[in-house]
């Protein structure tokens, strides 16, 4: 066997040295190489699973003509490169290339180098192959970055990793919604990340990756993570990054790749994020990264669900496992946490870094902090050993058992400094420690410092505050705002008297009101209440979230931003636990509780939970009452409240009865112009309409229409949904040529004022497209029903109750346009979504269930058409009852078929005759 430094036969034209972290590099070059007509050995290529690496090494090299070393600062930080380089430098083949901005030891920089970094794909070849003295020749491999020829498509169960792909290393992904900043101070964990990007290379292309990254708190699992990210961007086409600790955070995230993917806007936040979401199936080798996971179930409930991409997780608890592959992370080892410490306090000698470490537990984050404030002060290891031990036994009595000692002492250590060099920022930091670990907006650190600083210029101390805890590494900064560790704010909530907590909490909440925006139904305050949700969740359980009536209004209006939005889940959990806090605090009749219940109630009827809404509605709507008395008008909301839950579960005649109760009470004390005694007339003409009072319903729809004109005017959402409620009574009256007059007239308001995607546009241009059937236009109605339908599908979702009502009008179409068999599929797919999200007893499910059966007996089922027509009826007669119109139609068409039947038998085919 050769040594490193013994000449042999070369058989091979080029080996490339490199460190872990420039891979993606390596491979690159390696691929140019070989496109250029010459052989390279590259390990993660060419080095068999289980050979001694040593050994492989040494021939490697000695069979190779040229050694290509690829400079960056990991590369001269590594010992086995730094062996390598010397072998080639000695035996006078090495051929230089630097990938990265690093200074290079000055035995190497009298050889010279060519740079790589910071420039075009174009350009960094032909630097490579000039360097090499080559020329660029047809390349085997193909290019998979933006902007590149399209990647030659993989066999369904073949890895990603084959070899057809080498992308440029300094390419971006298409879509890249990663929001966090790449740590320029991260070390280690390089045998992790590659054995990472390995497992997930070897997932077929047609499924999904998934792995775990687990471990304690301030073991850097999130900077893990997004140094994976980065360091391998140019494998994927698409990355994500998303906050999974609470639904808030979760949805924010989604609606930041809509933004990055270019989806229309919403109004409904959730939605939108779960376009996102469905997105992926139409995207290839993306990357998605669930950071801080918590709550298994909010995981599982946006977990994506195509494959051709990877999932990283990252979280505590172990019993993420079922997600996919555990890689349980712990502390640094000593290398690394010396590598970590010198990298930033370079005046410490190898020694003082590992009693630093010891001392420190080797925690990343403590490490990453002791490091920040060595390089900020200059003292030395000594003393900053003795401020460390000094924090620790003066910050608690006893140690406490959920922080490591050194992550104690490395945070107290620095507050201390920053209370002695800017004590008013190092109290804007305390406030700040009772907010979420999520990033505080420009909103919030502007109202906090002005609590602290009053009267001070916001961006000036702004920037104080900032310029302060990066000094000391104390929070995360990016984009002129910082974030917390929850760990780090646990330590300082911890060190506070109870006094202390309850005036720096008091000020927390207070800076979020001032922070609020005023209308939570307003579409243009939600991103400011995004970012402030959070934080108001944060604040429920302390004593002065509970009890501030300034802070309790801006609770019940973050929860309606979560309603109004569509973010039904996140609401739930809010109000859930607003009226858990609360109850304890004010008792069951309390008002500001009741005022919750009232928006959980909301909630639950946003997710379409109409059964528990109504439960809900109906207990605070008694207790309004007998507090407020019923008149009150909080009492007359909760009552109309019981209406719609009424309608909601498929009571429609309970429905009608209630709703005309309490019209006539709002009108009695509101008067009739009162926009909540138009909001409950108009459910009560839904109501009418419903149970096929259509005479009825169409002079409630008018007088509804006329005074919210009068009252909101001609384009407001609620009087534009009047026009649509009076155009359905008018074809329902057989005034089809009026009615698609002012369908038309709707549409082309709502689509001017609200976009041809909003919710309300796709449910009048179904409107329209329906008279357009009733007037013989049956092409016209389904282009349009079709138009709707795309629209509706890709902007709410395919199981969206506004989505499941067009498609069932567009089978129809298609069952007239004579394609009974289309119908039927659609009939079928509308039926079964319906079916599960609605219920069978829904009057939606029953009015498909028709049409589905109907469907079966044109094309010959008759048994099953015959069975679904007796179950619909049933269904029908419980719901509706007897002599509704829609009863009768199941009975008048179930009919016609047995009697159709029993002339068949009386009478058989011609062809049967004798």
């Amino acid at each position: 066997m050769h040594g490193w430094d013994e000449p042999a036969a070369a058989s091979t034209d080029f080996f490339v040295s490199c460190a872990e972290s420039d891979r993606l590099w390596a491979e690159w070059v390696a691929a140019e190489l070989e496109a250029a007509g010459r052989t390279v050995l590259l390990q993660t290529w060419d080095a068999v699973a289980g050979v001694n690496f040593v050994v492989w090494m040494s021939r490697s090299m000695a069979a190779s003509r040229r050694i290509v070393a690829l400079y960056s600062p990991a590369y001269f930080e590594s010992g086995w490169c730094t062996a390598e380089c010397t072998v080639a430098f000695g035996r006078q083949v090495l051929l230089p290339f630097k990938v990265a901005e690093c200074e290079v030891p000055a035995v190497l920089a009298t050889t010279g180098y060519t740079s790589l970094h910071g420039l075009e794909e174009a350009t960094t070849r032909e630097r490579l192959l000039r360097g090499a003295g080559l020329r660029a020749r047809p390349r085997r491999f193909d290019d998979r970055f933006p902007g590149g020829a399209a990647p030659v498509p993989h066999p369904p169960d073949e890895p990603r990793r084959a070899e057809t792909a080498a992308p440029f290393p300094a390419a971006s992904p298409a879509t890249w919604s990663l929001r966090r900043p790449r740590s320029t101070w991260f070390v280690g964990r390089d045998a992790l990340l590659t054995d990472m990007y390995e497992r997930f290379r070897s997932v077929p292309v047609d499924r999904t990756g998934a792995q775990v990254v687990a471990g304690i708190g301030g073991v850097g699992k999130t900077q893990l993570a997004v140094e994976y990210a980065h360091r391998f961007a140019a494998r994927y086409s698409l990355v994500s990054w998303v906050d999974a600790a609470e639904p808030t955070t979760m949805v924010e995230s989604f609606d930041a790749l809509a933004d990055a993917l270019r989806l229309p806007a919403d109004p409904d936040v959730d939605r939108r994020a779960r376009r996102a979401l469905a997105s992926l199936r139409e995207e290839s080798d993306w990357l998605v990264i669930f950071d801080n996971v918590e709550n298994r179930q909010l995981l599982a409930d946006w977990w994506p669900t195509v494959g051709g991409g990877d999932i990283l997780v990252t979280g505590r608890s172990r019993l993420l496992e079922e997600f996919g592959e555990m890689r349980n992370i712990g502390t640094f080892s000593p290398e690394e946490a010396v590598s970590l410490l010198r990298r930033r306090a370079s005046r410490l000698t190898e020694f003082d870094a590992l009693r630093l470490a010891e001392a420190l537990g080797s925690l990343p984050l403590a490490l990453g902090q002791a490091a920040a404030y060595l390089a900020a002060t200059g003292i030395s290891a000594d003393d900053y050993l003795e401020l460390v031990t000094a924090s620790v036994s003066t910050a608690f009595a006893d140690n406490p058992a959920d922080y490591p000692a050194g992550l104690v002492g490395s945070v107290t250590t620095a507050m201390n400094r920053l209370v002695h060099e800017d004590p008013a920022v190092a109290e804007v930091f305390r406030i700040a420690a009772f907010l979420a670990p999520a990033p505080l907006s420009t909103q919030v650190l502007d109202a906090v410092t002005a609590l602290v600083l009053p009267g001070a210029v916001p961006i000036v101390t702004r920037s104080r505050v900032l310029r302060g805890l990066d000094t000391f590494a104390l929070a995360q900064i990016s984009g002129g705002v910082f974030e917390t560790h929850r760990l780090t704010q646990a330590v300082l909530r911890d060190q506070l008297s109870p006094e202390d907590r309850g005036r720096l909490g008091a000020q927390a909440a207070a800076a979020l009101v001032v922070a609020a925006p005023a209308q939570p139904d307003d579409p243009a305050s939600w991103p400011e209440y995004a970012t402030l949700a959070p934080h108001v969740s944060a604040m429920i359980d302390h004593p002065a979230g509970g009890r501030l009536p300034r802070f309790r209004g801006l609770v019940l209006m973050t929860v309606e931003y979560l309603t109004n939005s569509g973010q039904h889940a996140a609401a739930l959990a809010l109000a859930n636990a607003v009226v858990d806090t609360w109850t304890p605090l004010d008792g069951p009749d309390g008002l500001d509780r009741l005022g919750a219940a009232h928006r959980l109630g909301e909630a639950l009827r946003g997710a379409g939970r109409f059964g528990d809404a109504e439960n809900l509605d109906r207990d605070t709507h008694a207790r309004r009452c007998r507090i407020l008395g019923s008149d009150h008008r909080e009492s007359l909301r909760s009552a109309a409240a019981v209406g719609t839950d009424l309608r909601g579960t498929g009571d429609r005649t309970g429905a009608r009865d209630w709703n005309s109760t309490v019209l006539t009470a709002a009108r009695a004390v509101l008067g009739s112009d009162d926009p909540l005694a138009l909001d409950i007339a108009a459910s009560l003409a839904l109501d009418l309409h419903g149970l096929g009072a259509i005479a009825a319903a169409r002079e409630l729809d008018e007088e509804v229409l006329a005074r919210r004109r009068a009252v909101l005017g001609d384009t407001h959402q609620r009087t534009l949904a009047s026009a649509r409620g009076l155009a359905r009574d008018l074809r329902a009256l057989g005034l089809h040529e009026q009615a698609r007059d002012l369908a038309r007239q709707t549409l082309d308001t709502l689509t001017r004022i609200l976009g041809a995607d909003h919710p309300d546009t796709l449910l009048a241009a179904s409107s329209l497209a329906v008279l357009h059937y009733a007037l013989g236009d049956l092409q016209t109605a389904r282009d349009l029903h079709q138009d709707s339908y795309n629209r509706s599908t890709r902007v709410l979702g395919p199981d969206h109750r506004h989505t499941l009502r067009i498609a069932n009008s567009l089978a129809v179409d298609l069952f007239r346009l004579g394609d009974p068999q289309a119908a039927l599929d659609l009939h079928q797919e509308t039926f079964d979504r319906l079916r599960r999200t609605a219920g069978p007893d829904h009057p939606d499910t029953l009015h498909t269930a028709h049409n589905l059966a109907r469907d079966l007996d044109e094309l010959g089922q008759q048994d099953n058409a015959v069975d679904l027509f007796e179950d619909t009826l049933r269904r029908r007669i419980l719901v509706l009852g007897d002599d509704h119109r829609e009863t009768r139609r199941t009975r008048d068409r179930l009919a016609r078929i047995r009697a159709r039947d029993t002339a068949a038998e009386i009478h058989p085919h011609p062809e049967a005759m004798t």
